[in-house]
């Protein structure tokens, strides 16, 4: 007899979406190392690292914030509470997620679809274009309004009118 964890349904989506959209994904788990190999090559995933207590799981993190600029992780459990309280997005899965890993997390999805969390990628990507895009736009304005009133094509109660105020 033999008693396992199921993968969730979306597992495979979430990490397939992260690979098309050029994130690594890594596995760190308090599991048995074979556990969580099996469930790293299933998954397809990068690297998988089992029998971490949550001292080591943070010390990964730390790890990983050194390598790459950003990290993210998603954790339901108390153990998982450190780590994403030092990564720079946590994810709680909030189904299953303890008091305190909701209380850490940055996002929490509601349910166990994991997809969810290629949606919110998706949007905060679109959210930072927009944000990039009015910022440029805004710049380029106060700038051409400052050379037009410097150069005497326009006063200068006018630009800040128009400028500052988008009158």
């Amino acid at each position: 007899i033999s008693i396992r964890d199921v993968l969730r349904i979306s597992a495979p989506i979430l990490i397939n979406g992260l690979k098309k959209r050029g994130y690594k994904t890594l596995l760190i788990s308090g599991d048995n190392q074979k556990v969580c190999n099996s469930i790293g090559a299933c998954l397809d995933i990068d690297r998988a690292y089992g029998e971490h207590l949550p001292d080591q799981k943070l010390q990964e993190i730390k790890n990983l914030k050194q390598q790459y600029n950003e990290v993210a992780m998603v954790g339901d459990g108390i153990n998982d509470a450190p780590a994403l309280a030092l990564s720079d997005l946590a994810i709680a899965i909030g189904a299953s997620a303890t008091d305190i890993t909701l209380e850490t997390a940055d996002i929490i999805v509601i349910g166990d679809d994991l997809k969810k969390i290629l949606t919110y990628v998706d949007i905060a990507k679109k959210t930072n274009k927009k944000i990039k895009q009015n910022i440029w736009t805004s710049i380029i304005v106060k700038v051409s309004f400052a050379i037009l009133t410097v150069i005497g094509l326009m006063t200068l109660w006018l630009a800040v009118g128009l400028g500052d105020m988008g009158i």
